[in-house]
Order: C-alpha cells, then sequence, then structure tokens
C-alpha cells in the first residue's frame, strides 16, 4: 500500500508538471486585450498592460511626450477610430480625452468596453485611476506596487524644505497656471513658492506684464511645444 500511495504522489507530481504551464498560458490568454486612444491613456497601458495584452497604441504613444514612449516601440499604433475598433474587437479600449460621441454605445455591440480615467491630478484621483485600471486590465498587484511608488515619492517630495523662492511658469502666449492647475501643484511640491497662487490667481489665465516689471518672481518656468527643448 505504501509504495500504491508513492507512485500515485509521483504520478500526481507528473501531472501537476505538465499542467502547471497549460494553466499558466490559459490564465495569460484570459487577461484582456487592449487599445488605447489617446497618449494620455497610452501612459496606463504601458505602465500596467503586459505587451501582448496590447493590440494598439495611439499614434502619440512613441512620441517626445509620452513618458513611457521607450515601452511603445515596437508596438502596433492606430488611429484610435471607431471603425478600427469594431474591425479589431479588442476587450478594452482606453480614452481620456473627450470621447466622440455615440463611442460607447458603438463598441460595446462588439464586445468592448470603454475605460475612461477620471479627470484630475489629485493624488487620490490619481491612484483611484491607476487602481481601476490595473482591476480592468487583470494587473491588479501591478498597479497596487505601481501606487505604492507613487506614495512613496509624493511623501518624499512633501519632506523636501521649503524654499523662499518665487517661480511663475509662463506660457508663449503669457498664460500661467494658478491654483488647482497640475503646474502649480508641481512647483509647491518642488518646494517653491507660487508666483500665481500669491496673487489669488485660479486656473489658467493670462499673467500681467506690469505685475513682472513691479514685483519680478525669482524663476522663470516655461514650456514650448513645438521643440526638443527641455522646460
Amino acid at each position: 500500500m505504501a509504495k500504491e500511495d508513492h507512485i500515485k504522489k509521483i504520478l500526481w507530481a507528473a501531472i501537476a508538471l505538465i499542467l502547471l504551464p497549460i494553466m499558466v498560458r490559459a490564465a495569460e490568454m484570459d487577461k484582456p486585450k487592449i487599445v488605447s486612444l489617446d497618449y494620455c491613456a497610452d501612459q496606463y497601458v504601458l505602465a500596467l498592460a503586459d505587451r501582448d495584452q496590447i493590440m494598439a497604441l495611439s499614434m502619440d504613444a512613441d512620441q517626445g511626450h509620452s513618458f513611457y514612449r521607450d515601452r511603445a516601440q515596437g508596438l502596433p499604433k492606430f488611429h484610435s477610430s471607431m471603425a478600427e475598433i469594431v474591425q479589431m474587437k479588442p476587450d478594452l479600449a482606453v480614452q481620456s480625452w473627450r470621447v466622440t460621441a455615440r463611442m460607447e454605445k458603438i463598441i460595446n455591440r462588439v464586445g468592448t468596453k470603454l475605460i475612461i480615467p477620471r479627470y484630475g491630478s489629485d493624488p487620490e484621483i490619481v491612484i483611484g485611476n491607476v487602481r481601476r485600471a490595473g482591476e480592468s486590465f487583470d494587473q491588479a498587484t501591478r498597479a497596487e506596487t505601481l501606487i505604492e511608488d507613487y506614495r512613496t515619492r509624493l511623501e518624499a517630495l512633501h519632506s523636501i524644505p521649503k524654499s523662499p523662492l518665487k517661480a511663475a511658469y509662463i506660457t508663449p502666449s503669457g498664460f500661467t497656471a494658478g491654483t488647482g492647475t497640475f503646474v502649480d501643484e508641481i512647483i509647491q511640491l518642488a518646494g517653491l513658492s507660487s508666483y500665481a497662487a500669491a496673487r489669488n490667481i485660479v486656473g489658467w489665465q493670462s499673467l500681467p506684464l506690469e505685475d513682472l516689471i513691479i514685483d519680478p518672481p525669482d524663476v522663470f518656468i516655461a514650456s514650448f511645444f513645438d521643440t526638443n527643448l527641455n522646460s
């Protein structure tokens, strides 16, 4: 009897050894296939999905303003049209910009679910978006790892000693980013004093030239979207 039990254990071990790779491959195949419709949505997909989950990214996925552009190399891209989505029939389509009218209803007909991250830069909104994307992509563990890293880095930024230097962000057209904008949050997280916030500027508004002359900031921060210059 002991010998038979030993043989059974060996057989079950052999069966498990054979079936395990098959089960792993089946689990991988069950993960949803995804397309991304704009370069902001690309970042969620490239950060969380396996490469073999990604059916297509937006045309901007490998451009200079795409954070994960290196990961986009070699992956298919498309024009993010409804016709392409209907033809490809992905499980999920991710879009962070304004959704085309009736897109969700149309792509739902071919079994594609539209994922739209919540707009905003507040940490809890960011964390919620990453968590939801991770769950939708069947990559919850990867999402939680990313969230933990984000919390750690955010905490480190909050501990940076504050500087008395006043920083003003200004666009080529003379607009600045005030309270409630992502740019203003970055300035303050960097430990600088916000020139716009000190003037009670909320959102995106023009920055009066007179203010810059009478009380100039210590630091100018500028962005240029049509050059390779780092701002």
